[in-house]
């Protein structure tokens, strides 16, 4: 089709047979913006693109009953900032919340957008809630600006299965759901923490009363953010899920006992800890230092000072977590810091991630003997271990 005497507002293409190495000036046409997915393995064929005119609007195309149309336009050129993204207890599903009001749903395996819900506020925060076996994926999201926690179905439609708003009397900042347990841990802007299990007949919230040991939070630390007014930028939950973790504004990271509510650790991270550490032989270079110190107190005064998280590893017996000198890859069982990551680096972490499966997967079973050998064609079926951060400055 000659295009320059056509110009369709829309063109699909089919059959591209690009791979990841192909640049998209290989189809890029004057006036047009290309949107491609190519074929993820090495075959030959397969791949998709659509060639949308350049300065082209949702209105110009469909009417107000089109919604289903809308929405996978509004994907297609959308451009607003995505504020979570949250993955299911397999990493099988992949949730991305956004400023735009959508929530859009990825099948991780199979690398392919699934669903887009339409949401009617706008989300902060998203969490699934669901076990193997569920018969629903439930998604629970968090709005922004108000007190309420909706639920999906996330492969579902638009309409909430339920909407939580007696939970917590302000916004929620931190959602986890502790899978051994079956129970979701949320926290609000106040400090308000509440442990909630999901009714999975009528998707009502309730107290676990018959799974942790105590009858009433004046019996535990979970007040503790509210005591000390501050607000917890991360939450995460053991493996086993006997404990979560925490960091919040005030530059602590508290380590709670799940069943108890009672506090494992604390590990004080205030600047005031640094100046005090920069006194001994393995203090950094006083200029160094100096220009740490005010990265820091720039970045208490920004909105990024919230993207600072915390995690566990897959054993259960690790946290890590950023600080002005590294991120720091803590034993919460000996309680000692066993190494700092990027501490020479001219950086300052914030969030981070940690990939510890393994980089390749060999497709023959490997025998005792030579898990035990020091033959390098194995290396790299080992476990290697990744993390993964974005930094401030």
């Amino acid at each position: 089709m000659d295009l320059q005497s056509k110009v369709p507002d829309i063109f699909l293409l089919s059959e591209t047979w690009l791979k990841s190495w192909h640049s998209n000036a290989m189809l890029l046409i004057n006036g047009y913006t290309i949107i491609r997915k190519d074929r993820p393995d090495e075959k030959r064929g397969g791949g998709v693109g659509v060639l949308l005119k350049k300065g082209l609007k949702k209105g110009d195309l469909l009417d107000d009953s089109d919604q289903k149309t809308q929405e996978f336009i509004g994907h297609v050129d959308g451009l607003a900032p995505i504020t979570y993204l949250s993955t299911n207890h397999n990493g099988t599903l992949l949730c991305s919340t956004s400023l735009d009001k959508f929530a859009k749903i990825f099948d991780v395996i199979n690398f392919d957008m699934i669903n887009i819900i339409k949401l009617d506020f706008t989300p902060s925060y998203s969490e699934w809630t669901h076990s193997s076996g569920d018969p629903i994926s439930i998604l629970a999201v968090a709005d922004k600006e108000s007190n309420k926690i909706y639920l999906y179905d996330g492969k579902g439609e638009s309409l909430p299965l339920q909407v939580i708003d007696s939970l917590h009397t302000s916004p929620v900042v931190a959602i986890k759901f502790n899978v051994p347990f079956e129970t979701v841990i949320s926290i609000d802007k106040k400090g308000i923490l509440e442990y909630w299990n999901i009714s999975k007949h009528d998707y009502t919230h309730q107290f676990p009363d018959k799974i942790v040991q105590f009858e009433s939070k004046l019996d535990t630390a979970l007040y503790d953010f509210a005591k000390n007014k501050t607000i917890v930028t991360g939450l995460d939950v053991s493996g086993d899920g006997k404990r979560f973790a925490t960091i919040s504004t005030d530059r602590k990271v508290r380590i709670f006992t799940f069943l108890t509510g009672k506090l494992f650790r604390v590990f004080d991270e205030a600047l005031a800890r640094f100046q005090e550490l920069q006194q001994t032989p393995n203090a950094l270079p006083n200029m160094e230092f100096g220009r740490r110190m005010a990265t820091e107190r720039d970045l208490e005064k920004s909105d990024y000072f919230n993207n600072a998280n915390i995690i566990f590893d897959v054993t259960g017996h690790f946290i890590l977590y950023s600080t002005m000198i590294g991120i720091k890859l803590i034993n919460i069982e000996t309680n000692r810091c066993v190494v700092i990551l990027g501490k020479t680096d001219n950086i300052r972490p914030l969030h981070i991630g940690l990939f510890q499966g393994k980089s390749r997967k060999s497709k023959a079973a490997i025998t005792i003997e030579q898990e035990a050998s020091e033959n390098p064609a194995l290396q790299a079926g080992f476990n290697d271990p990744t993390v993964f951060a974005t930094a401030y400055k």
